[in-house]
């Protein structure tokens, strides 16, 4: 081709390259492609040429938006905010890189969007405040949205170490107000990278505020370095390996979230120059600059040997320990390890007390933690820190044997009701079953069941006994041992039974003492002669024309190994009493029939108790509830139907009347003629008293 049509066609292309660019068409270069970042509209090849832009520009409001993914890192350096800036960075779904130091003095950054930020340099996100103390408290402010990962790829063999955002001029000590840091992201690193991902250098007194969102995520060896004065609120995710938090300095505020630290065990070392714990999640250790530390723990999880660990490394006095406050009000202190070594504390602390009002831990708290009016309640192996709370519980600790009854503990604080500890501790086995709160009395003995609710807590004797009849071929019953059982398992008081106090002493020692409890009945016969004055009151209640057979008393007693230790005078019903009659108070005269009245005499009161009986088979039954003093009395009252035809028979009836009276004489005037003797025995057969009654005649006639 000649020469002259080759610089013809040259011509060409740069006239129509230069008419596109005036026409701003694009060709091969079009945005997107050449193009990675915008500020204010205007469009950059690279990122630091648009930081650059940015130093320049006079607006007070500045977006630097990502176009593509940009990779930046070979602009080294240190780059700082233009002072009263605020700048926004955009990542637009896209990712960047940089090697550049990046400070912020006096202004305000937010990062946005969905991206990471890879950082190559040691110090990537440096910030300082002003010397003020008038300034507003964001005149310094960083925010990270959610979808922000800012993510360390540091790499220095002989010093690992990385700190993504930090304070750390110890030279500009004076520079440190108004700084509020807004993080809602995540901050990672390469697995070589020691990353500490929050450091505030310890020189430094400051009024800097980090907030970490409930959306937050740090993850490093050492996740947050605070030894300056600075204000921590915490509601995210820290993840770190020697610590989650370690607090040398200012304050420290954890409303929910998640703290772990990895190592183990826990080692405490003093340094002036870096952090002293490892294996705590949050690690207390005031710092050589001995500036005041407010902890307050109010929810989360923390995770760790010993998640929460407060220590005096740099050995400061008494009374710059005394400006460490620690409050645990709530949250979960779960501890890792297992038993080689074993963790020991859940929480741990060299130089407070009565700092704990609440939460959840794997190792039971010291008493000393606990502040005043609190205690520990064990949960399922855990142990809870609540308001110390008494209980009450069912008085009637006796239980008979075979049957149960119901402790019915209860907490004053409902609240605490879950947290109810029932133990059966009984120095001899199968004395008692314990299910939950009721108690089964299996032999005679004392049992014994802890209570515990907290720190409370108290050893109940249960009291197990049996009460049995002594039986014999006139008495089989059982009624009254079951009354006597009834009444110690409501709790004996003298209107049990007609027992006096100081029976009701000596059963409940009986029970007390496991020995065998029985009831007896018994009789005992009377002469008028031993019962004047009652004799006198039964005449008066006697039915007309009734004599008086004999005098008895019914008797039962209560014996405790055998030996008698009380009287039962009234029952709680009726039980029926049989008295065996002798033949000749059973025979009458033909033509009469004889009926029996029985009349009781209790507390001085005498009342016909029973009348109109007749024997059966020689037998009289009747029914009571009290014993004491009674007497058998009959009447005989001539048939209806019986006629008397000659004068022989009327001589008959004389005679007969004069033999009647004859005995009747002998029986109520037992000093001037013959005497009728009485004995009794007591039959209870199926609920039934039995009283043989023995006629006892002896005659001492004169004829």
């Amino acid at each position: 081709m000649k020469k002259g049509k080759i610089a013809k066609i040259s011509i060409l292309i740069v006239l129509i390259i230069g008419i596109l660019g005036m026409l701003n068409v694009n060709t091969v270069f079009a945005d997107g492609e050449n193009y990675v970042v915008e500020l204010n509209g205007a469009k950059y090849e690279s990122f630091d040429s648009a930081l650059t832009a940015l130093k320049n520009s006079e607006q007070a409001t500045n977006t630097l938006k990502l176009l593509s993914d940009v990779d930046d890192t070979n602009a080294t350096g240190t780059y700082q905010f233009k002072a009263n800036q605020n700048v926004t960075i955009d990542l637009n779904g896209h990712n960047l890189s940089t090697a550049k130091d990046f400070v912020l003095f006096r202004t305000q950054l937010s990062i946005i969007g969905t991206g990471t930020v890879n950082l190559s340099s040691s110090m990537p996100i440096c910030i300082c405040g002003s010397n003020s103390t008038s300034v507003a408290s964001d005149e310094t402010l960083l925010d990270v949205g959610e979808n922000v990962t800012l993510h360390s790829t540091y790499h220095n063999n002989e010093n690992p170490w990385a700190y993504m955002i930090s304070m750390p001029y110890s030279s500009l000590k004076e520079y440190v107000n108004g700084v509020t840091v807004n993080f809602n992201g995540k901050i990672t690193a390469e697995e070589d990278v020691k990353l500490v991902g929050f450091y505030v250098n310890g020189i430094l007194n400051t009024g800097a505020v980090f907030n970490l969102g409930e959306k937050s995520v740090v993850t490093g060896e050492d996740a947050i370095y605070a030894a300056g004065g600075a204000t921590w609120n915490l509601s995210g995710e820290i993840n770190g390996v020697t610590s989650g938090i370690e607090i040398r300095a200012g304050n420290l505020n954890v409303l929910g979230g998640k703290i772990t630290a990895t190592y183990i065990p826990t080692e405490v070392e003093a340094n002036g120059n870096g952090g002293t714990t490892k294996g705590a999640a949050i690690a207390i250790a005031q710092h050589t600059t001995k500036m005041p530390i407010n902890v307050s723990i109010n929810e989360g999880t923390f995770t760790a040997f010993t998640p929460l660990n407060e220590a005096n490394p740099q050995n400061n006095s008494a009374e710059d320990i005394a400006k460490v406050n620690v409050s645990i009000v709530g949250g979960k202190f779960v501890n890792l390890g297992s038993s080689n070594p074993a963790p020991v504390n859940s929480v741990y602390s060299q130089d407070k007390t009565k700092f704990i009002t609440g939460g959840e831990f794997d190792i039971k708290p010291n008493d000393e933690y606990l502040a005043d009016g609190y205690s520990t309640y064990n949960k399922d192996g855990k142990y809870i820190v609540a308001p110390v709370s008494d209980f009450s519980h069912n008085e009637k600790t006796m239980v008979k044997v075979g049957e149960t009854i119901d402790l019915n503990v209860i907490a004053n604080a409902t609240e605490l009701q879950e947290f109810i500890e029932v133990r059966d501790v009984s120095n001899e086995e199968s004395i008692i079953k314990l299910e939950g709160q009721k108690v089964t009395g299996l032999k005679p003995g004392t049992g014994l069941v802890n209570i515990s609710l907290g720190n409370k807590g108290k050893v109940v004797e249960i009291y197990v006994y049996d009460v049995e009849t002594n039986t014999t071929d006139s008495y089989k019953g059982n009624e009254t041992s079951e009354m006597l059982s009834e009444a110690i398992a409501n709790g004996l008081d003298q209107s049990s039974l007609g027992l006096t106090e100081e029976e009701i002493d000596k059963i409940v020692d009986a029970v007390k003492e496991g020995k065998a409890i029985t009831t007896e009945v018994t009789s005992e016969e009377l002469t008028e002669e031993d019962i004047i004055e009652e004799s006198q009151s039964i005449k008066e209640v006697l039915p007309e024309g009734a004599q008086i057979a004999g005098f008895f008393n019914i008797i039962v007693n209560v014996n405790a190994d055998g030996e008698k230790i009380a009287m039962l005078r009234d029952l709680n019903k009726n039980i029926e009493i049989s008295i065996k009659l002798p033949e000749d108070m059973v025979d009458v005269e033909e033509g009469y029939t004889r009926t029996f009245c029985v009349i009781r005499v209790h507390d001085g009161v005498s009342e016909v108790v029973a009348k109109d009986l007749k024997d059966k088979n020689g037998v009289l039954l009747f029914g009571t509830d009290k014993f004491s003093t009674y007497a058998v009395a009959y009447i005989d009252t001539k048939d209806e139907n019986e006629v008397v035809e000659t004068s022989d028979k009327n001589d008959e009836a004389k005679d007969n009347k004069t033999a009647v009276d004859d005995i009747k004489n002998k029986i109520t005037n037992p000093t001037t003629g013959d005497k009728i003797g009485m004995s009794c025995v007591v039959l209870v057969i199926a609920s039934v008293g039995l009283i043989m009654l023995r006629n006892r005649r002896k005659y001492h006639s004169k004829h």
